[in-house]
């Protein structure tokens, strides 16, 4: 008769499971200190820190963090709402967002307006986002009293991460002034009397400042929301094109803008040895791989990701966040 034979396994150890207490061990530290570090919950020396990062590495140690947010109600993930993924200034918010999120134990997840409707933001809430982030163009009343009524936390630019771009834009008009420019028009991304326009108000002020009109044959209005893209910038040139309003300059809201601008002046046969100067009202490194490379404004969205992500963890943390200016530098290319 042969006999069944019982042997008794570390069940963590046989499916390859590694726990806290495992690393723990090796980092020489308690268990309560590894949670500590992971959690960023309490102050440890740098020499700890390093310690338990480095055994958790090596051990290839991922905490539970289905089990960790039914415990804590969070989940760590935090959405990040934007016009449109197909602008490089979106991608450099989320750039900025992630990088300090990785470092919280958070992570980012963008999604484009058009794809976020009131009754999504429940299923936001359903699954326990903890922050929605909005990027400009996004600020509603509704997006974020509906996120309120679900417990998520909405933050935005404007009331502790400031943009500065009143300096900068005051630069661009001069500079465009220097070069004998004093009928500059405008075209618009979004609606100019919409709350998330704020370059046709810089544009606005900084003419002013510097003496010189914004008619209204030379202002393209957008007359809803929608994505600042190419093809938006191409029908908007066209739209000021036709008009047969003077103007030697232009200064449109987005790098994509300003590509479907430019496209438009050469369908319609411009010569670009004497072309009409285009500045970028939100400027990103995009244009630095076109020919002409154009002047704009860089309002330095990867810091203003990290800001914004940075103040979301303040808040939830119940504390006041500090005010942090960010100010925008003119660009001139050489």
């Amino acid at each position: 008769m042969i006999r069944p034979v019982f042997a008794l396994y570390d069940c963590n150890r046989e499916i390859g499971m590694v726990t806290r207490k495992m690393v723990a061990e090796r980092a020489g530290v308690s268990e309560a200190t590894v949670s500590y570090v992971l959690n960023n919950t309490k102050k440890v020396t740098d020499e700890v820190r390093k310690r338990v990062i480095r055994a958790a590495g090596e051990l290839n140690y991922h905490p539970d963090r289905i089990a960790r947010s039914l415990v804590s109600r969070s989940s760590g993930h935090v959405v990040l709402l934007v016009e449109s993924m197909k602008d490089p200034y979106c991608l450099q918010l989320l750039s900025g967002a992630q990088r300090a999120a990785m470092k919280n134990g958070y992570i980012v997840t963008m999604m484009a307006r058009d794809s976020l409707q009131i009754d999504l933001i429940a299923e936001l809430g359903s699954r326990r986002v903890d922050g929605l982030l909005l990027g400009e163009g996004c600020l509603d009343e509704q997006i974020t009293g509906t996120a309120g009524d679900y417990g998520i936390e909405v933050v935005t630019p404007g009331t502790y991460t400031r943009i500065e771009s009143g300096k900068a834009y005051c630069a661009m008009v001069e500079d465009l002034m220097a070069r004998g420019h004093r009928k500059i028009a405008f075209l618009s991304g979004r609606p100019i009397n919409g709350p998330g326009e704020r370059c046709y108000r810089l544009y606005r002020s900084a003419m002013e400042q510097n003496g010189l009109e914004c008619p209204e044959e030379l202002t393209v209005d957008r007359p809803e929301n929608g994505v600042q893209d190419s093809a938006w910038g191409e029908k908007a040139a066209d739209i000021l094109l036709s008009g047969h309003a003077y103007f030697t300059a232009w200064i449109v809201g987005s790098d994509l803008m300003a590509m479907g601008a430019l496209k438009r002046l050469r369908s319609r046969g411009y010569p670009m040895d004497r072309k009409i100067i285009t500045a970028v009202g939100s400027r990103t490194g995009l244009l630095d791989y076109m020919e002409p490379q154009l002047p704009g404004v860089d309002e330095k969205g990867e810091l203003c990701g990290k800001y914004l992500m940075e103040e979301l963890i303040v808040r939830r943390s119940n504390k006041e966040p500090e005010v942090r200016v960010i100010e925008a530098d003119y660009i001139r290319p050489q």
